[in-house]
């Protein structure tokens, strides 16, 4: 049902001319197509650029897909006569949620741009729009997905899907371990990746603790990494053990090198009209314009938010270990 709702989202964006490259999970079944019996999908992500991400937006809308409130590029399947929120409604209509995206946020706009000419070509019912990441570019993907906005380690049915999706590129593409650790330590990724990789795992439920794996290769990673002399270092783990609101978003800003860094507060700050439109429900110009301004103030305010909780944590537990 997934691949042929996605096959009707690229049939129509061809028709307007806008090209897309699959991330994560149907990118995975589009490279591995017996893979479908065992990897779970919440979801379809797909990848645009920024001067197609409006026409993308109506054409989903076109489509019969509604926007997802707060989630600006989030879109569900409409179910006739339901209430249901995100997901829900989902399952009822037999289809999944679509997340659009026009960057990558651990890379620059140069390299934003290089992304498009690395990705590679897929055949999807002969239609000619339709790409995945490159081998490297994929990696990467998913290890800092993993690492980093699903940081915590857990097992479905078949065990973790990340790290299986991780596994089947390297299977496939023969991707030298120099090369893997070049791409990750350039985007502040290496350290994440180690650690997500050496986590352990429990099945059904999320785990934040530090207990070695079968190998104890957890232990030693995460003692050499407490025991460094970087308090970002520190902070950055200590973000990883609980769970704090807006962590993600902190956690991303802590791991970019120095100039990334200020792009990824800049985008932050100042983010698209559409972005604002649709994550606040604004309906005008005018509110447009007002929550531009205020939007400092609300970013202001969850970052008073996240360091209460923060220090709350701290005190609870002593210290960053």
């Amino acid at each position: 049902m997934i691949l042929e709702q996605l096959k009707e989202v690229i049939k129509a964006f061809g028709k307007q001319n806008i090209d897309v490259i699959l991330l994560k999970g149907v990118s995975m079944l589009t490279l591995f197509p017996e893979y479908i019996r065992e990897r779970e999908m919440e979801d379809i992500d797909l990848l645009v650029r920024k001067s197609d991400i409006i026409r993308a937006k109506d054409t989903l809308i076109s489509l019969g897909y509604e926007h997802v409130p707060d989630d600006p590029w989030a879109f569900t399947p409409v179910c006739p006569n339901s209430d249901n929120p995100r997901g829900q409604a989902s399952t009822a209509s037999g289809k999944v949620d679509i997340d659009l995206c026009c960057d990558l946020w651990y890379l620059d706009s140069k390299e934003n741009i290089q992304l498009w000419h690395n990705a590679i070509p897929v055949n999807i019912d002969s239609l000619s729009n339709a790409y995945i990441l490159s081998p490297i570019d994929m990696f990467v993907h998913i290890s800092a997905h993993c690492a980093v906005h699903h940081c915590e380690k857990y097992m479905d049915s078949a065990g973790n899907k990340w790290e299986r999706d991780l596994k089947l590129i390297l299977e496939k593409y023969k991707l030298s371990p120099d090369t893997i650790k070049k791409e990750l330590k350039k985007n502040g990724l290496l350290k994440p990746y180690e650690i997500y990789m050496s986590r352990p795992v429990k099945t059904g439920r999320y785990i934040f603790d530090n207990r070695p794996s079968e190998d104890g290769r957890y232990k030693n990673v995460a003692s050499q990494f407490i025991g460094t002399n970087c308090v970002r270092d520190k902070f950055y783990y200590f973000l990883l053990k609980h769970q704090i609101p807006n962590r993600g978003h902190i956690l991303r800003f802590i791991i970019l090198p120095l100039n990334k860094k200020l792009l990824y507060l800049y985008k932050t700050i100042f983010p698209a009209n559409d972005f604002i439109k649709n994550r606040y429900n604004l309906k005008n110009s005018r509110q447009i314009l007002t929550y531009r301004f205020l939007r400092i103030v609300l970013l202001l305010k969850s970052l008073m938010n996240f360091s209460n909780n923060f220090i709350n944590h701290l005190v609870f537990h002593h210290n960053f270990t």
